[in-house]
C-alpha cells in the first residue's frame, strides 16, 4: 500500500520519473567540459565527432555498471567503497586517493576554462604569469565559497546550470542557420595522419566531458521503481548529454575553421562574435565564465567531502580535517585549495589550451582508474546474484566496462 502525507500527497508522487532523472543525469554531466573541447579537438578537426560517439557508446556502459552497482549494493556505499568491498581495503584506498586527487585537480582544469572566457569578457589576452596569477585568485574565491557551506554552494550551481547551457544552445542554434558544409569538410583531419592513428588519443579529452556519468546512483533513493529506471536514468542521460556535446562541436567545426578554433580560448564565444557581434560574443562569453565557476565551485566542496571521507578511514592525517563552526568544512577547503594552488604552479605552460590538457588529462586517467576498480568489483557481485541470466549479463558488463576504461587510458597514452 502506498503511503500518504497530511495533503494527500502519495510518496510515489514526490519522487521522480526516468524523464526527469535523465535530464537531472545530463545536467550534472554539462558543466565545464564542452566550453573549451572543441579547441582541443580542433587540432584533429572535425573528424574527431567519430570519437565523440565511441566515448558515448563506452559511456553509457560505464553507467549501466554503476546502475547496476547501485541496484545490487543499496545502501550507503560510495563510488569509492566498492573494490575496497570487493576485494580488499587496499583497493578502497586506491579508489579513494584517485578519485580524491582528480577531484582537486580537476577543479583547476575547470578553473582554466573559467579564466579563458573572463579573458574573453574583458578582451584580453593573458601571459602566462597573468593566467596564473588569475587561476589562483578564482581557486581561493571558489574555496571561501566552500567555506561558506553546502547549501550556498548547492544555489550557486542550481542557478548556472540554466545560464550555463545559453552559449552551447546558441551553437547549436547557428549551426543550423549558418553551417557550412565546406568548412566542415576541410577540417575533417587536419593532421593528415590516418584516422586510426590519431582518433584514439583524443577520446582522453573527450571523456573529460563524461565524467559524473556515475551520478544516477546519486538519485536513485528519489527515483519511482529505482531497480528498473536507474539504469534508464544512467543510460538515458549521459546518450542526452553526448547529444548536446557532438551537436554544439559540429556546429562549431562548421562555423569556424580548425586552426582558427584550435589557437581560440574561448570558442563558443568567438563563434557568437564572429556570426552574430562582439555583444552576442560577450554575453555567451558570461554565461560560460558563470557557469564553469559554479560547476568548479561543487567540485571544491566534492574535493574538500572527500578528503573528510578519507580522514575518517585513516587515508588522511585527522590534523588536515575536521569540522568547523556549524559543520563546515574548514580545513578541508584550505588544505585543498593549497594543493589546488600546487597543481595549478606545477602545470602552467604558456599555452592555455595546453595547461587544459595537462590537467584534465590527470583526472581522467585517475576517473578510469577508478572505473576499472568498480567495473571489476560488479564482475564480484555478480556472483551474489540468484538469477543466472542477470549474473551472466552483470559480469559481461563488468569485463566490457573494465576493458574499455583501459583501453582509454592506453590509446591515449601511446598515442
Amino acid at each position: 500500500m502506498t503511503a500518504v502525507g497530511a495533503a494527500g500527497e502519495t510518496a510515489d508522487s514526490r519522487q521522480i520519473g526516468p524523464v526527469l532523472a535523465m535530464a537531472i543525469v545530463a545536467g550534472n554531466m554539462i558543466g565545464s567540459g564542452v566550453f573549451l573541447l572543441p579547441a582541443v579537438l580542433a587540432a584533429v578537426g572535425s573528424s574527431s565527432l567519430i570519437a565523440w560517439a565511441i566515448a558515448a557508446v563506452i559511456s553509457v556502459l560505464l553507467a549501466l555498471v554503476f546502475a547496476l552497482l547501485g541496484t545490487i549494493r543499496p545502501g550507503s556505499e560510495s563510488l569509492t567503497d566498492y573494490p575496497g568491498t570487493a576485494f580488499h581495503p587496499a583497493l578502497g584506498w586506491l579508489a579513494w586517493a584517485a578519485y580524491w586527487v582528480s577531484c582537486f585537480a580537476g577543479v583547476v582544469a575547470v578553473v582554466i576554462v573559467a579564466v579563458g572566457y573572463g579573458a574573453a569578457i574583458f578582451g584580453i589576452e593573458l601571459s602566462a604569469a597573468g593566467r596564473l596569477a588569475a587561476i589562483l585568485a578564482a581557486i581561493w574565491i571558489l574555496s571561501a565559497c566552500a567555506l561558506a557551506g553546502p547549501r550556498f554552494v548547492g544555489r550557486m550551481s542550481s542557478a548556472t546550470l540554466v545560464i550555463g547551457l545559453a552559449p552551447i544552445v546558441m551553437a547549436v542554434v547557428l549551426g543550423l542557420a549558418r553551417f557550412d558544409a565546406d568548412v566542415f569538410a576541410a577540417s575533417w583531419n587536419v593532421t593528415g595522419e590516418p584516422l586510426g592513428q590519431v582518433l584514439p588519443p583524443t577520446l582522453l579529452g573527450i571523456f573529460w566531458a563524461f565524467l559524473g556519468l556515475e551520478s544516477a546512483n546519486a538519485i536513485s533513493g528519489s527515483l519511482r521503481e529505482p531497480k528498473r529506471n536507474i539504469a534508464v536514468a544512467a543510460a538515458g542521460g549521459v546518450a542526452l548529454a553526448a547529444l548536446v556535446y557532438a551537436a554544439a562541436t559540429a556546429a562549431l567545426f562548421g562555423l569556424m575553421p580548425a586552426a582558427v578554433l584550435a589557437a581560440s580560448s574561448a570558442p563558443f564565444a568567438d563563434v557568437a562574435t564572429q556570426v552574430v557581434g562582439s555583444v552576442a560574443g560577450l554575453l555567451i562569453a558570461c554565461a560560460a565564465f558563470v557557469r564553469t565557476m559554479g560547476c568548479a565551485a561543487s567540485w571544491v566542496l566534492v574535493s574538500a567531502e572527500t578528503a573528510q571521507s578519507g580522514a575518517r578511514r585513516g587515508f588522511l592525517p585527522r590534523v588536515l580535517t575536521g569540522p568547523g563552526e556549524g559543520g563546515r568544512l574548514v580545513r578541508e577547503v584550505v588544505f585543498n585549495g593549497a594543493l589546488m594552488s600546487a597543481v595549478a604552479f606545477l602545470t602552467l605552460t604558456p599555452a592555455l589550451v595546453e595547461q587544459f590538457n595537462a590537467i584534465s588529462a590527470i583526472s581522467v586517467y585517475l576517473f578510469l582508474l577508478v572505473y576499472v576498480l568498480c567495473s571489476l568489483a560488479l564482475i564480484r557481485f555478480a556472483g551474489g546474484l540468484a538469477d543466472g541470466r542477470l549474473r551472466l549479463a552483470a559480469r559481461g558488463l563488468g569485463a566490457v566496462g573494465a576493458a574499455a576504461s583501459a583501453w582509454i587510458a592506453w590509446a591515449a597514452f601511446a598515442g
